[in-house]
């Protein structure tokens, strides 16, 4: 590592900023915790990327660009959280923390796909199915009415 004291350093910077953001969370201040988690996840992306090319300290690295994604993903700024785990993933992260990185990438395009659709009541959701998913899901319903002995009437 060329610099330890400047990751500890940013690293250090990142978490007590990272706190404030978690606090105003938890005040119901979601705007100042998004900000808030964005500037922590700017301090931890420098302190990763000084590491970046560091493949033999690991888990440091991976730990390093995991928890810059996870801020990056509070702070609501899915592309960077993206990149912070494939930097880490291009590394030689530990089996444990490759597969939490693997887990935070699906968490990071769920809440990325949930933000980018319109609101959409239940029937509209289920027309936009493919046919094939709409008579699973009408067979379903069939079941849960007989089941339950609900009678509808129309």
């Amino acid at each position: 590592m060329k610099n330890p004291e400047k990751v500890n350093n940013l690293h250090e910077q990142a978490m007590t900023i990272a706190d404030e953001a978690f606090l105003a969370e938890r005040a119901k201040k979601t705007d100042k915790a998004v900000e808030l988690y964005q500037q922590a996840f700017e301090l931890e992306k420098q302190a990763a990327m000084t590491m970046v090319l560091d493949y033999e300290i690991e888990p440091s690295r991976s730990v390093l660009f995991k928890g810059a994604a996870c801020l990056a993903l509070n702070g609501k700024n899915y592309r960077e959280a993206e990149r912070m785990v494939f930097l880490a993933l291009s590394g030689n992260p530990p089996i444990q923390i490759g597969e939490e990185l693997r887990s935070l990438l699906l968490e990071i395009n769920q809440l990325k796909a949930s933000e980018n659709l319109p609101s959409l009541s239940p029937i509209e959701k289920y027309q936009q199915l493919p046919k094939e998913l709409q008579e699973q899901v009408a067979d379903f319903i069939d079941f849960v009415v007989v089941k339950r002995g609900l009678v509808m009437e129309i």
